[in-house]
């Protein structure tokens, strides 16, 4: 039956042109003619997947795990205010912090990644290290103020580099005087 079974799987991929089989009397494996591995009739062999991919591997051998990648999940704008040229967070925007911090509470598996944008409107090097220091302060708040474990959260400063609106306008600026989460799996 298992051979009948990737018979069948290996008749309909040859068909579409795009299959190799490794088979052996032990088990097989099937890979399109890329590489990429399409399944294992068992045997000797065994499918794994470590992110990157499944393969075939002979059973009982040592494979290393593949680094995890996280996955952005999405990106929530914080509306946080500061004083010009400050990164002290006023306490108005404290309601928006606790929606946050209540939204990484529901999700205990997920980090966050606090980003800080500013305008262009001082110097390119002066921006990113506000911005930073915005993020910084943001995340600190998390900390502390909600008890966030800081190992779900980074702080960035992007400075002037990520805009979202036009630096030409009052209006514009104030977009892109902004604290971004990113939240990542």
């Amino acid at each position: 039956m298992k051979r009948f079974m990737l018979l069948v799987a290996v008749a309909f991929f040859v068909v579409m042109g795009t299959i190799i089989a490794a088979e052996s009397m032990a088990g097989s494996c099937v890979y399109t003619t890329e590489g990429k591995f399409v399944m294992s009739t068992g045997g000797n062999y065994v499918a794994t997947n470590h992110g990157d991919g499944s393969q075939c591997i002979p059973r009982g051998k040592a494979v290393a795990a593949a680094p995890v990648q996280k996955t952005i999940v999405e990106t929530i704008a914080i509306h946080v205010n500061f004083d010009t040229a400050q990164s002290t967070v006023k306490p108005e925007s404290y309601s928006e912090l606790q929606k946050l911090a209540a939204y990484l509470n529901r999700y205990p598996d997920v980090k966050a990644e606090i980003q800080g944008h500013t305008d262009s409107m001082s110097d390119p090097q002066f921006n990113m290290t506000l911005s930073q220091n915005r993020a910084q302060a943001v995340m600190n708040l998390l900390v502390t103020k909600y008890g966030i474990d800081s190992a779900r959260l980074s702080a960035k400063g992007f400075g002037e580099t990520k805009p979202i609106a036009s630096n030409d306008t009052a209006e514009g600026r104030a977009k892109n005087r902004r604290v971004e989460a990113v939240i990542m799996k």
